[in-house]
């Protein structure tokens, strides 16, 4: 993970959102993604992505202005079990999207606001035969590993 030089307004904007708090940022390159955690002395952290194209396009008074605008230090709070992202068309997402490759395919893992995970077969088609149990989760797509995602599948 590597330091962007707008990054550090928007942590200085998240620790005044969140005092007594630690704010750890880093690029993801992999994903294309800038992550924002916010530790608290209790509880998981709350986490906040800012892609790669948002972070180069926006300046950072435009970004922060947006994140006041969708009330995300709330949202935040109010369900820190999802990763918002601020995409570059000013949009704060809820709705988390992984893409994993498995066996040579593509799937697309998708949680939303109501935390109700859908996997995406490569051609498109939502994949019916996911266990139960992870039909629901109550933590980020991004906090299970890829083997696991890919056992899941069933590749």
């Amino acid at each position: 993970m590597t330091a962007h030089p707008k990054a550090h307004e928007v942590t200085r904007w998240l620790e005044s959102k969140f005092p007594d708090t630690h704010v750890a940022e880093g690029e993801d390159v992999e994903r294309g993604a800038y992550l924002f955690r916010v530790h608290r002395n209790e509880g998981i952290p709350l986490e906040l992505d800012i892609t790669a194209d948002a972070l180069e396009q926006m300046p950072p008074s435009d970004m922060i202005q947006r994140l006041e605008e969708e009330r995300v230090p709330a949202r935040l709070e109010k369900d820190p079990t999802v990763r918002l992202t601020l995409r570059s068309s000013g949009e704060v997402s809820d709705v988390e999207q992984r893409v994993i490759e498995c066996g040579g395919e593509q799937y697309r893992i998708v949680r939303d606001r109501d935390h109700t995970v859908r996997v995406v077969a490569p051609n498109g088609d939502p994949m019916e035969n996911i266990p139960e149990h992870r039909r629901v989760l109550a933590s980020s797509v991004w906090h299970r590993t890829h083997k696991d995602w890919c056992a899941d599948i069933g590749r």
